[in-house]
Order: structure tokens, then C-alpha cells, then sequence
């Protein structure tokens, strides 16, 4: 009977047993599929979103002194200009605040057309489907704004914020001294007139393209740490099923190989027909799973997308991705089931049974594993950086596992006994090897994170905040109207100064001493020694307070010496300061990094002398922007986006992960990696124990002697527990690699693997020396 008829039929006789593991392996696959396309529809969302909301032009442009700027920009006829007013649209008795925004050129697209068709003529609106769906309004119906009756031709969607309430409108003779936002395909900064402008920060400019992608990756990453602890603990538990259940399968298959060599077939091919059924088995079930993750979330795409609060046209499928995902999986299915145990004959009589570890078959063990680490690194799961240490930890330990017996015991009984049943053990020791090492490098460098969150004095900014830098005060009103709508609640508001003429700084107090003494004007020049250590910015900006308050002068703490701090003054456009001194200054934990280094009171007799003047930039910092979900920051983010879109944003989130998050990621990945790591090498080895009666009972006949059975247990645990040493300085490296060598410690959390694997070991080691019952 050919393999082919003999595979069918095996699968066929045990439907069961191949449904149940198809199953569980489909299982373990969704929640990967899944993630990784939600995560890439929500990024492709708010890229699309962000281009659309800006009506698809390259640059955006938002003004900070109307007086000076907006008679050169008059003059070009290539600029689209944009009015953005808050308003309340009704109908019927049913109303919705809403934001009109208002147009100068017919055609021109602020946001993605679902039904209907774009406004050409004053007295048409398109408006966002919250707004309909809120007025149960349609194409040809009419509602109400405050400049009167018109009629809706068309509906839009935000594909980055479902609930995005929008009225769009024609205004062909709006004024640019009324226009909140400007757009053009030209860049600006080529005119010489412009770029002076620019560079004395009355006006900004954001190229579209770039601040999409920006927020696209950002939204997907934070998505995407919120899909992690939940995928993770879907992990343990499923791998606390998975595992023991495919471990008493697989004890099975011995009864089985037993019967097919009595009805006469080898044992070599008996064995490799239950290799092929149990591959054809995990890649039905890894391909199953994948499926029903993809379609699953298509067919769900609506519910996926109102969970995440956003509005999806389609699915984008991160094919790179999946493609590595599919190669990678089937792969790793594969190595374990056929290429791993083929370094394994069968254990019969250990005296008379010689191991023949090939060459080439370690060599094809050691490629494919670096080979199938790779892929996996291409899904985000392995760091690239680690997958070489991954890969060469089994080039490591083969030779270790077969070549110390041969050095270390003269009996040739005994070192074949024990060369026997390292070998055996070997696929076990690389797959419980592989996951200590992933675990213990994310335990560490979570753990890292956190301390480093937690312990530097050098935060870049109050913890779960988020800054928005250089908006037109108009803009930062409707910025912080819409954070409130959303749950926010604590806003702090700067004022830039204009500094068309001068630029004020504030700095380090003894780094400006340092200055003075030296007769130094550029911070460059200054000795090291003249710069503190302790701050996130030495030298950083100098604004004024949104309203009179009792301190003249608030700074960074880390700033201040012995209640002074100081000030320079520069020329716009040079390194060398034309003006230091001292001030007296009271600290403000919130300031620094990129908060103001210092905050000065707008009536104060220090800012008449300094010749500060307000100008209509703003920094406005979200406080408690953290505290939102991840739906409503989002939202934020969307509305952000389409206010403010030259701002400069900084997201706490973009330097540190939550510190709480952090420590929970890593605890997580510690207790989880010890449970998979115990799971597999208690299955694992416990499969080639319950298998190999005939080995152990030959074993215990070459060491009767109580002292020879604990030298043979020492040198059965010597390669499983280099194995886990070599695994968790692997671990220990690949963080390193990936940045744990700043000084800040990486806690004690990643031990727990380690630990986990050696106790699991030792008991395996403990059963194998156990008197076997032999029948």
C-alpha cells in the first residue's frame, strides 16, 4: 500500500483525534490573524483619514500673526483656504453640535464621500453620517445651521472616527484673515519671503503625507499594545489545553508504530507515516485558523471597526505579514515534527544501539531553525536583532548535548545510555530553549521600561499626556472643546511668544553661570561639566502664562539653582546668545522636557522688561489624555489632526510605554513563558519516558550503584540545563541588543523561565532514573 493511501486512511480512521487537533492549532491562530489585520486597517483608517481630512494636498499651513503673514500669502493664487466654526445643526426638533467647515474652492474634498456628491454652489453641505444618522438626515434633505436652511447633497465618513461630526460647506469669497487653515500642493519655504517667516515661527507648515503615516503608525502601535495582554494571557490558557492534549496524542502513536511493524512495515516508515498525518493534521489546522481569523474578521468588519471607533470601507490585509505568518508556521510544524525527531532513531537496548548524529542532518536542524526565525521575525514576534542568537543557540547546544558524554564517562555502556537519551531529548530542549529565550528577553526589556519610566529624572513629559505645539489660539480653543467632549479634563495652556525679533530661552542656572564665567555666548562651546546631567532639556522654551497667576517666574526644577534660573536672548537665526541673566524662579514639576523649560507671568514687570509679547501660537498640553480608552483617543487624535494639522504633537506614549503597562507586560510574558516552558518539557520529555521502558530498564541495569545513578542523572540534566543557561543569556542579549544597556536595571522578573525550566527538568530527569514498568 503506497504512503499516500496509508495517510489517507489513517487520517480518516482517526477523524477525532485530527479534528480535535485541527481545532486547537486553529484556535491558537486566530487571535495573530486577527490582530494583525485590525492593527492594519486601523493604520491604513488613519492615514486615509488624515489625507482626506486635509482635502489630499501636500502641505498645510496654519498662522500664527495674520498682520504680517497673510499679505504674502494673498498674493499666491494656489492656496485653498478653509474656515473651521463650531456650530449646531437640527432638524426636525433633533440637533448635534457639529463643526462647519467651509471651503474657497468648489471641488475641494475635506473628507472621504460614502453617498451623494460634493457641494458645488452655496447653500449644499455634505455632512459627516454621525450627523445624519443623528438628524435622520439623507441626500435631499434640508436642515439647519445657524447661516440658515441648506440642502444635504452628500455624505462623509472620517475612516479614523466614527463619531466625526462634520458639516462641509462652499464659501468661494472667503477672506484669508478669516481662514483657519491654508492648503497647497507648492512648498512655501521656496519662497524666500515664506521661509524668513517660518523660521521666526509666525506661521507653520506640515507636509500631509508625512503626519498621516506618522499618526497611522503611532494609532496602530498603541492599538496594538492593547491587543498584547489580552493575546498574551489567550496564550497561557490555550497553551495550558493545547499542550498536554497533543502530548497524550502523541504517547499514542507508539501502540501504533508497534502495529504497523507486525503487519511487516519498517520502523522507519511506520514512524514517518504518523510524521506526515500529524504535519498534514497542525497545517490543516494552522491554515483553518488563519482563515476563519481573516474571514471572520471581514464578514465582522463593521462590529470590528465600531469597537475600535472607527468607520472601515474595507479590510486591508497586512500581506507581508500573513505571507511570513503562513511560511513561518508551516515551517516551524514541519521542523518539530519531521526534522527534529529524524536526528532520533528509535530507543531500543542501549548497548547495542549506536546514536549517528549526522552532519548534515544537525546542520539542517541548526538552518532551519535560524531559517524559520527569521520568518517569524517578519510577523513583529521575534526581534530581528535576536533572530541570529535564536538560531545559533541550537549550533550551540547540539554539540554540547552529544559531546560531553563521550568526554566525561570511560564506560561505553554508559556514555551510549546517556548520548541515547540526550539525543532523544533533544527536540524538547530546543523548543523549551527557544521559549525561555523569548520570554526572558521581553520580560527584561519590559521590566526596563518601566524602571525606566518610573526611575529617570529625565521624563520628557508628565506621564499620559499629550502636547500639541505651535496652534493658532483659535485652534487651541476648538482643540480643547473637543478633549473635553471626549472626557478630558486637564488642559494647560501656554502662550508663545512672538519672537520675530528676539528669542528668549530659558536654561540650566548653572549652565548659564558656567557662560558668563567663561565669557561663552553658543551652549555648544560650554564644557560638559557646565551642564547638568538631571534634565531633559537644559536649554528649552520660555512662554507665557494663559492668564495673570501669583509666581512671576515658574521653571523646571531641574533647571533651578539656589532659586535662580536663566535666560538667554538670541537673534532669530543665530547660536549666540546676545543676552544672559539670572531670575529669580519658583519650580513646577510639569515643566521640562518638552513642556516650557520655564513659564512667565504676561503681566509681570520681568516680561515689559524683556520686551515678551504674546503672539497666537499656543502649547497646549492634555494631561490626562492617558486616561481616555483607546477609542476616544483616537477620536482626539483624529480631531486633532483635522484642527490643528502643522502642530507638532508629542505623545508621552511615543517615549516611554505606561510604566504600569510596562511592568504588567512583562510580569505577564515571565508567567507565561514559564508556564509554556514547563508544558513543553513536561509533555516533551515525559513522551520520550513513557516511550523508552526498554532504555531506562538497560540504564538502571549499567548504574545499580546508588553514586553512579546520581553521576548519570547529573549528566542526563548537564545538556537540558545548559541548554536553559544558554537560552536565558541569549535572552539577557537580545535585550541587550535591543537597548537594556543604558544603566537602568531590568529587574529580577526574567528569571522566572529559567527557573521554572530547571525545576521541570530535574523531575523529568528524576522520572527517566525511576524504575520503568516493562512488559
Amino acid at each position: 500500500m503506497t504512503t499516500p493511501m496509508l495517510l489517507r486512511r489513517l487520517i480518516v480512521s482517526r477523524w477525532r483525534q485530527a479534528l480535535l487537533t485541527a481545532a486547537l492549532v486553529a484556535t491558537l491562530c486566530v487571535p495573530l490573524v486577527v490582530s494583525a489585520i485590525v492593527a492594519e486597517t486601523s493604520r491604513r483608517a488613519i492615514e486615509t483619514s488624515a489625507a482626506a481630512s486635509l482635502g489630499g494636498y501636500r502641505y498645510a499651513i496654519q498662522v500664527m500673526d495674520g498682520e504680517t503673514v497673510n499679505p504674502v500669502l494673498g498674493r499666491r493664487d494656489d492656496l485653498v483656504y478653509v474656515r473651521d466654526e463650531s456650530a449646531v445643526a437640527s432638524r426636525d426638533g433633533a440637533q448635534v453640535p457639529t463643526t462647519v467647515r467651509a471651503v474657497s474652492h468648489p471641488g475641494t474634498r475635506l473628507a472621504e464621500l460614502t453617498a451623494g456628491e460634493w457641494p458645488d454652489r452655496p447653500g449644499e453641505v455634505a455632512v459627516s453620517r454621525f450627523v445624519a444618522e443623528s438628524l435622520g438626515a439623507e441626500v435631499g434633505s434640508e436642515i439647519e445651521l445657524p447661516s440658515g436652511t441648506v440642502d444635504v447633497v452628500g455624505l462623509t465618513a472620517s475612516s479614523s472616527d466614527r463619531a466625526e461630526s462634520t458639516v462641509l460647506a462652499l464659501d468661494e469669497s472667503m477672506p484669508i484673515d478669516t481662514a483657519t487653515l491654508i492648503l497647497t500642493n507648492t512648498d512655501v519655504f521656496a519662497d524666500p519671503k515664506l521661509a524668513a517667516l517660518g523660521n521666526q515661527q509666525l506661521l507653520t507648515v506640515r507636509t500631509v503625507d508625512l503626519r498621516a503615516a506618522d499618526d497611522g503608525e503611532l494609532g496602530s502601535k498603541l492599538l496594538m499594545r492593547g491587543l498584547q495582554l489580552p493575546w498574551y494571557a489567550a496564550a497561557a490558557v490555550l497553551a495550558a489545553v493545547v499542550l498536554p492534549i497533543l502530548g497524550l496524542q502523541a504517547l499514542r502513536t507508539r501502540d501504533d508504530v508497534d502495529a504497523l511493524m507486525a503487519a511487516g512495515m519498517g520502523r522507519e516508515r511506520a514512524a514517518r507515516i504518523f510524521g506526515y498525518a500529524a504535519v498534514v493534521t497542525l497545517v490543516a489546522g494552522f491554515v483553518l485558523g488563519s482563515l476563519i481569523g481573516a474571514v471572520g474578521t471581514v464578514l465582522a468588519r463593521d462590529a470590528a471597526a465600531t469597537l475600535v471607533g472607527q468607520w472601515w470601507a474595507s479590510v486591508a490585509f497586512p500581506w507581508p505579514y500573513l505571507a511570513a505568518f503562513a511560511v513561518g508556521g508551516v515551517g516551524t510544524i514541519a521542523l518539530v515534527v519531521l526534522v527534529a525527531p529524524s536526528l532520533t532513531t528509535r530507543l531500543g537496548s542501549a548497548v547495542r544501539w549506536r546514536p549517528r548524529l549526522r552532519r548534515s542532518r544537525a546542520a539542517l536542524l541548526a538552518a532551519s531553525w535560524v531559517v524559520v526565525t527569521g520568518l517569524w521575525w517578519m510577523t513583529g514576534i521575534v526581534p530581528f536583532q535576536a533572530a541570529g542568537i535564536w538560531g545559533g543557540l541550537a549550533a550551540l547546544v547540539l554539540p554540547i548535548a552529544v559531546g560531553y558524554p563521550r568526554l566525561v564517562d570511560r564506560s561505553v555502556a554508559r556514555r551510549r545510555v546517556a548520548e541515547t537519551v540526550t539525543v532523544a531529548m533533544l527536540p524538547v530542549v530546543l523548543a523549551a530553549s527557544g521559549t525561555i529565550w523569548l520570554f526572558t528577553s521581553v520580560a527584561a526589556s519590559s521590566e526596563h521600561e518601566a524602571i525606566s519610566a518610573v526611575e529617570s529624572s529625565a521624563i520628557p513629559q508628565p506621564a499620559g499626556s499629550l502636547l500639541a505645539y505651535q496652534v493658532p489660539g483659535d485652534a487651541a480653543a476648538g482643540a480643547v472643546a473637543a478633549y473635553r467632549a471626549l472626557g478630558g479634563h486637564e488642559v494647560s495652556v501656554q502662550v508663545l511668544p512672538r519672537e520675530s525679533e528676539q528669542q528668549f530661552r530659558a536654561a540650566s542656572a548653572s549652565l548659564v553661570t558656567c557662560m558668563i564665567d567663561l565669557g561663552i555666548t553658543d551652549t555648544i562651546d560650554a564644557p560638559s561639566s557646565c551642564t547638568p546631567h538631571d534634565t531633559a532639556a537644559s536649554v528649552n522654551l520660555l512662554t507665557l502664562s494663559d492668564s495673570v497667576g501669583l509666581e512671576e517666574v515658574r521653571a523646571d526644577p531641574t533647571l533651578i539653582k539656589d532659586g535662580a534660573l536663566g535666560i538667554l536672548v538670541y537673534q532669530p537665526g543665530s547660536s549666540d546668545a546676545v543676552g544672559m541673566e539670572m531670575v529669580k524662579a519658583t519650580g513646577e514639576a510639569q515643566l521640562g522636557g518638552n513642556m516650557p523649560g520655564a513659564v512667565i507671568n504676561p503681566g509681570s514687570a520681568l516680561a515689559a522688561r524683556l520686551g515678551m509679547v504674546p503672539g497666537d501660537g499656543r502649547l497646549v498640553a492634555f494631561l490626562d489624555f492617558g486616561d481616555l480608552s483607546i477609542t476616544q483617543q483616537a477620536q482626539f487624535r483624529s480631531a486633532l489632526g483635522r484642527i490643528a494639522p502643522a502642530a507638532q504633537v508629542a505623545e508621552e506614549g511615543e517615549y516611554y510605554a505606561r510604566a504600569t503597562t510596562a511592568r504588567t507586560t512583562g510580569r505577564v510574558a515571565a508567567v507565561v513563558g514559564a508556564l509554556i516552558a514547563v508544558l513543553v518539557i513536561a509533555f516533551g520529555g515525559g513522551a520520550v519516558v513513557a516511550a523508552d521502558a526498554v532504555t531506562r530498564r538497560n540504564l538502571l541495569d549499567l548504574s545499580a550503584v546508588r553514586s553512579k545513578r546520581r553521576a548519570l542523572s547529573r549528566r542526563l540534566l548537564f545538556a537540558p540545563g545548559a541548554a536553559v543557561v544558554v537560552a536565558s543569556l541569549c535572552g539577557l542579549g537580545s535585550a541587550w541588543i535591543l537597548g537594556v544597556h543604558d544603566g537602568t536595571g531590568m529587574g529580577s522578573v526574567w528569571v522566572l523561565p529559567p527557573l521554572a525550566a530547571l525545576a521541570a527538568w530535574v523531575l523529568v530527569v528524576r522520572a527517566y532514573m525511576s524504575t520503568p514498568q516493562v512488559q
